[in-house]
């Protein structure tokens, strides 16, 4: 999606969830892979991920997202 191009430059935390929702619907509804965009629009914006421990187990994909600060 062209919007990735220039995701880096969305500043606010707000601005940020937005675009993720918009990107994990466009994979939801449309079958569009996502994944590796939003890896790096993350490491652009400086979000660290941590591995959710109870959901590891029976996703190996799962992860929740800190904000450094």
């Amino acid at each position: 999606m062209a919007i990735t191009c220039a995701g880096d430059r969305f500043e606010t935390r707000e601005e940020q969830d937005a675009l993720m929702r918009i990107l994990e619907k466009t994979e939801k509804e449309h079958a569009w892979p996502t994944a590796s965009a939003r890896g790096h629009l993350r490491d652009a914006w400086g979000w660290i991920e941590a591995v959710d421990q109870s959901s590891a187990a029976n996703d190996t994909t799962a992860a929740s997202v800190v904000t450094p600060g």
